[in-house]
């Protein structure tokens, strides 16, 4: 495996930590509110970030972990972390467990979790020998549900009251993706891959119609016929601008 392992996709850098991370390292690390679900690796002073980031740096070189950050292309500052850590080596392959990602407040509701997840996981399986990848979370965390999901996770397992956090016992919910699954997940997403703009392009188009209908809804007395086509009308545009907005956000 090589040493320095730099992955990239069309707006982020995914590298392994360096030292001169810490600043940016301690802020992310440290943000309790916005680590609320993670409070098992949360830092509270600079000395235990640069611990932390200490052990990170040391995982990867000994290949127990791909422990990464992820920098916008252009700035190469920190502004969230994924990876996985390597639990088992079979003569198969490796199991990766547990996968994880976090990101600053600031870089959330962009989609780059979502766009470094799926970077991650394509290495780990095309790049890394893993022949499954585990992961999980706390059934009220719900934004990683949804990047679960979204690049290709099944839930496996889900655990009532299994997990102590935040004063109370909490259910628990086990994902896991394997190699040929993987595979299938790849084969799917390339059916229906858009960019950035071309969502864009697509979401200007719909709210033009869309505004379009609601006016002739407004201002004119149709058939009844042509005013149940009307409403159907209006009613498909706006479920698929909140589709074409949800994937925009993801």
């Amino acid at each position: 495996m090589k040493k320095n392992i730099r992955l990239e996709t069309e707006r982020l850098i995914i590298r392994q930590y360096e030292e001169i991370d810490l600043p940016d390292y301690h802020k992310l690390m440290s943000d309790r509110k916005n680590m609320y679900f993670l409070d098992d690796i949360i830092t509270s002073t600079l000395e235990e970030s640069t611990e932390s980031l200490k052990k990170a740096i040391e995982a990867n070189k000994q290949n127990k972990a791909r422990r990464f950050c992820i920098a916008l292309k252009g700035t190469n500052n920190l502004i969230g972390a994924v990876g996985y850590e390597i639990r088992e080596v079979t003569p198969l392959g490796k199991i990766a467990d547990p996968m994880g990602w976090f990101i600053m407040p600031e870089y959330q509701n962009n989609g780059y979790i979502t766009e470094a997840a799926k970077k991650v996981l394509e290495f780990a399986f095309l790049h890394d020998n893993c022949v499954r990848v585990v992961t999980g979370c706390y059934k009220d965390n719900i934004p990683t549900q949804k990047v679960m999901a979204k690049i290709g996770f099944r839930k496996e397992a889900e655990k009532p009251k299994s997990q102590y956090h935040d004063g109370i016992m909490k259910d628990r919910l086990e994902y896991a993706i394997n190699k040929n699954e993987y595979g299938k997940a790849v084969e799917s997403d390339n059916v229906l891959k858009y960019t950035a703009a071309e969502l864009e392009e697509a979401r200007f188009a719909l709210t033009s119609t869309l505004r379009k209908c609601e006016k002739i809804d407004d201002g004119k007395k149709l058939g009844r016929s042509q005013q149940t086509l009307l409403d159907r009308r209006i009613k498909a545009l706006r479920l698929a601008l909140e589709l074409i907005e949800r994937e925009i956000v993801n």
